[in-house]
């Protein structure tokens, strides 16, 4: 945060990986359960879906040799370092 306070999430292997898809379709099935994700929170995520799609071919994709994957899970190696450093490069002329 602005004012040096961090919010801890907890480590993304703590819960099975789509665990909040499966609270969701729950919530669809039950009337009356809680919803997981408004409207309001998935905003920022369907903007951002939406660009990509918007981009199409100009998309890249990260190399093999960074994705590592176990029975349950994918991922990028140091994907945090990866994208802190796109964030550094990128500049906009406003």
């Amino acid at each position: 945060m602005s004012d040096g306070t961090a919010i801890g999430y907890g480590h993304p292997n703590d819960d099975h990986q789509f665990k909040k898809l499966f609270l969701a379709i729950g919530a669809c099935n039950k009337p009356g359960s809680p919803v997981i994700c408004p409207p309001e929170a998935a905003l920022s995520q369907t903007i951002c879906v939406n660009m990509l799609h918007e981009l199409g071919s100009a998309i890249q994709t990260f190399p093999q040799i960074s994705i590592s994957k176990n029975a349950d899970r994918r991922w990028v190696r140091r994907l945090g370092e990866k994208m802190m450093a796109a964030y550094e490069r990128w500049d906009v002329k406003l």
